[in-house]
């Protein structure tokens, strides 16, 4: 039914969105050593081609705009994608619904892959045709991996008194799952987030302090601080000013930014909420998107710059913290744009 409703809106943004026209490109000094760049870093794109399906492509970045072609492609990996503070970076593969790979520094080639464990839920089962499959990653500055695994299956059944009328449905179950920066094959998790009722956990984020963040129904994001030592729910983001909350990033000072729509996928905008924001309160920020369509699958940001997949077909760069409506300052065309991330 997701993909349905995504091709639908796909669909509906190529009739409703205006050809942008290219910003002018801004003259470099003649010694770049000597003025260097203000943002420096990469993006991930993760991306399925008529050549590559799917692929990872990875772009250098100059003032915090990517550059033409990448620097490094990782073939036949793809899906969510997760970067480190020292450019490890985490991601699927196409063959694998129950696995993840650790790429080292500017390696396209894995040095480990993290089979998600096959645990017991006790609200679900795994068995009698029930399976898991990875919903979102995310990493923190140390290397540490967060999975959300939603699992369905049929449900565990009382041996007594169980009405045999009842409907037998599928039932759905989220968990949240954190394993050490060194965790390889069938590792355990250090720890797990759980969520017993029927939520799908569309999109994690994790800052600096590891305090993590699930979008965990699609209309609010739930913070945990502690998430690798402790977790405790601290905060939720819910309310007025969260909409269809499709896909959440931070930032390298805290700041959660929710990317979100009206019900009909319309009006989009990314609210930012700073470290000290009420939950239920107004967003620190604002960025009101351009009328239009949305799917919002993937956002993420670096040096202050907003990257934001609007539907599928490319990135648009905003300027993260100014407040109101925005055009993009600059497009980068992708093809099935799946998710992306920012890093080293």
């Amino acid at each position: 039914m997701k993909s349905a409703l995504l091709l639908g809106l796909i669909a509906l943004a190529g009739c409703q969105a205006g050809t942008a026209s290219s910003p002018p490109v801004a003259s470099r000094p003649a010694n770049r050593e000597a003025v260097p760049p203000r943002s420096t870093g990469h993006l991930w794109l993760s991306v399925a081609t008529s050549t590559h399906y799917p692929s990872i492509e990875r772009f250098k970045l100059i003032d915090g705009v990517p550059e033409t072609t990448p620097d490094l492609v990782y073939n036949g990996y793809g899906g969510d994608v997760a970067v480190t503070a020292d450019g490890t970076m985490y991601s699927e593969a196409q063959q694998y619904d129950d696995a993840v790979f650790a790429f080292p520094p500017n390696s396209n080639q894995p040095a480990r892959e993290i089979t998600i464990p096959k645990y017991h839920h006790n609200l679900c089962a795994r068995q009698d045709g029930g399976r898991a499959e990875i919903s979102a990653i995310a990493t923190d500055a140390a290397g540490y991996l967060f999975v959300g695994i939603e699992t369905s299956g049929d449900p565990l059944r009382p041996k007594r008194h169980r009405d045999r009328s009842a409907p037998t449905y599928p039932r759905l179950c989220a968990d949240v799952a954190v394993f050490s920066p060194t965790a390889n094959g069938r590792a355990l998790p250090i720890q797990l987030i759980r969520y017993p009722s029927s939520e799908e956990l569309q999109s994690l984020a994790v800052d600096a302090a590891d305090d993590l963040f699930v979008d965990d129904s699609g209309y609010e994001v739930d913070e945990f601080a502690n998430a690798t030592s402790h977790p405790k729910k601290t905060r939720v983001f819910s309310g007025e000013y969260v909409g269809n909350a499709l896909c959440i990033a931070t930032d390298a000072k805290g700041s959660l930014y929710i990317g979100s729509t009206d019900d009909s996928y319309k009006n989009g905008r990314v609210e930012r909420y700073a470290p000290d924001a009420q939950g239920s309160g107004q967003p620190t920020s604002t960025v009101v998107l351009p009328s239009g369509a949305y799917v919002l699958q993937s956002i993420t940001e670096r040096g202050r710059v907003l990257y934001v997949d609007p539907h599928d077909a490319g990135v648009d760069l905003y300027h993260a913290r100014k407040n109101g409506s925005q055009s993009p300052f600059y497009s980068v065309a992708a093809s099935n744009l799946i998710k992306m991330a920012t890093g080293p």
